[in-house]
């Protein structure tokens, strides 16, 4: 009967549970956006967390960038990835963190490949 009451329970987790992580979803929030703001937006898609996880997220995040580019200042980091959306900041920390050369080389892989899907080869 235990194990009964275990499997539904986990059932409904699972059911409620979003794709992907909540570290995740935290990052996709703008920067902008407060910690309170981004507890209330995953608590209408089921996910729980408190605000000090997502400071801990943002903090580690920022940490990531500056480690990516240990060759820039701090403020040199900020002046690339800028006040952008922040689709656009990651996107430029990726480029960082992958280097100039390989991300033109994946963006005409994908240039390639959507003009390929537009034209029905």
């Amino acid at each position: 009967m235990a194990a009964s009451k275990r499997s539904k329970k986990q059932a409904r987790r699972r059911s409620v549970r979003q794709p992907g992580s909540k570290s995740e979803f935290i990052r996709t929030r703008p920067p902008g956006m407060t910690a309170k703001e981004v507890v209330a937006a995953a608590a209408e898609l089921g996910m729980t967390m408190s605000e000090h996880f997502v400071y801990n997220i943002r903090s580690t995040a920022k940490k990531k960038v500056s480690s990516l580019a240990p060759s820039l200042s701090a403020s040199a980091t900020r002046a690339i990835t800028g006040r952008a959306s922040s689709r656009e900041a990651e996107f430029r920390r990726l480029t960082l963190s992958l280097g100039l050369d390989r991300s033109k080389q994946l963006l005409a892989e994908v240039e390639t490949k959507l003009a390929a899907l537009i034209s029905g080869r």
